[in-house]
């Protein structure tokens, strides 16, 4: 019995599930499987988020791709500029510009999404430098780098 049940298509745990019963037949014999009978337990596949709910089962792909990793630190990145341009009282309107130490996969992901970055702190400039005067650490992720960001007179 218990290798019938394993061997369940799909369509028969449904079938259970929606009818709260099901027929089978084992040894020639017809018998009837109700659904407290047994118990249904769902995996999660590597690298998939598996949820299921009122006889529905959503499965979500949480693989992250090269560009969602990029898009995830310059949204990180745009963050910790926010946060200082309110540490240094900057009001909300002005204009900044950015300059950020060398780290190639900060540089990667800046690259891709600068205009982005750019809309997002209000910054006219954004520029990678190996020499940054006057920079603060900045550390998220795996980024170790220097920033620093100046007021751009109006």
């Amino acid at each position: 019995m218990i290798g019938l049940i394993q061997k369940l298509s799909p369509e028969q745990i449904q079938t259970l599930e929606d009818n709260k019963k099901l027929s089978l037949e084992l040894n020639g014999t017809s018998i009837e499987l109700e659904a407290a009978d047994i118990e249904i337990n769902f995996k999660d596949i590597e690298g998939w988020q598996v949820a299921q709910s009122n006889g529905h089962t959503v499965a979500l792909d949480m693989t992250l791709t090269p560009e969602l990793i990029k898009e995830g630190l310059s949204r990180e990145l745009v963050n910790r500029i926010q946060n200082l341009r309110k540490e240094k009282g900057f009001e909300v309107t002005d204009k900044i510009e950015i300059i950020l130490g060398n780290d190639d996969i900060l540089e990667a992901a800046v690259t891709a999404n600068k205009s982005y970055i750019l809309s997002e702190t209000l910054a006219n400039d954004l520029k990678i430098s190996s020499a940054i005067h006057e920079g603060l650490p900045l550390e998220f992720d795996t980024i170790k780098t220097t920033i620093q960001i100046k007021k751009l007179e109006s």
